[in-house]
């Protein structure tokens, strides 16, 4: 006589299992990049396990931005409890060895470089804001064009092809954008007041600063007038923190 029958699987338990079986499907044959929709799709009726073993397949293939959405689904609900690795899922080191490289080359803090990167673009590298600024730093085309001019002027690599450069080309973009960052760090001498400059402008900063020269950076933070800039500049160095801690950066 043969063994015993399995128990009958619930309506519940054979709806997990074919989502899961159907998500299975993307990561084994390479289909990675375009799974999220999908999850998107049905992350309400997802548990936290089976949206935080997503999390887990999509930081392996790589894919940055959904892993951060897909963490934030589930770490957001208020029965979730936190585990180290979800914080990994929500800040997760994307382009790596890219960032390193350009944080060295532009003298910068790369926990800060990958910050400021996961605030401006969630490490999407073709991402694109409704006012026109591109890639993984989030320029504007004329301040990468103006900072691809002067890294060719003072001999460094030539970005232009022709009259334009490719500012979602990953390694273009990072290079222009710490190198940018790093311009308003001199300008200011100061890590707080370059991060604020990065988003709400170095003239409208420095105007600022000079009002309230008696503050201390991290007072004189919470006295921008922009809501935009000043959330911004906490989480940027927020950010900078957590990285640092993760990944010893």
């Amino acid at each position: 006589a043969g063994g015993a029958a399995e128990p009958a699987l619930t309506a519940d338990e054979a709806a997990r299992r074919e989502r899961g079986a159907f998500f299975d499907g993307f990561f084994e044959f390479g289909c990675a990049p375009y799974v999220y929709p999908y999850i998107r799709e049905v992350r309400d009726t997802l548990s936290i396990d089976e949206l935080r073993s997503l999390a887990e397949r999509l930081f392996e293939a790589k894919e940055w931005q959904p892993v951060i959405n897909v963490a934030l689904y589930f770490t957001r609900r208020p029965e979730y409890r936190p585990v180290r690795r979800d914080i990994e899922f929500v800040y997760p080191p994307g382009h790596e060895e890219l960032l390193k490289a350009q944080a060295e080359k532009a003298r910068i803090e790369s926990a800060l470089l990958f910050g400021l990167v996961r605030r401006e673009s969630l490490f999407h590298t073709r991402a694109r804001s409704r006012v026109g600024a591109l890639g993984l730093t989030q320029l504007m085309e004329k301040t990468g064009t103006e900072m691809a001019r002067q890294l060719a002027r003072r001999g460094g690599a030539d970005y232009f092809d022709g009259d334009t450069i490719d500012l979602l080309d990953p390694e273009i973009n990072t290079s222009l954008g710490a190198l940018y960052y790093r311009q308003l760090l001199d300008m200011t001498g100061s890590e707080t007041a370059a991060i604020l400059a990065y988003n709400g402008g170095i003239g409208r900063i420095r105007r600022w600063r000079k009002a309230a020269a008696d503050l201390s950076d991290d007072l004189f933070l919470e006295t921008i007038e922009l809501t935009e800039t000043r959330n911004y500049g906490r989480g940027v160095l927020g950010d900078e923190i957590i990285y640092r801690y993760l990944y010893d950066l």
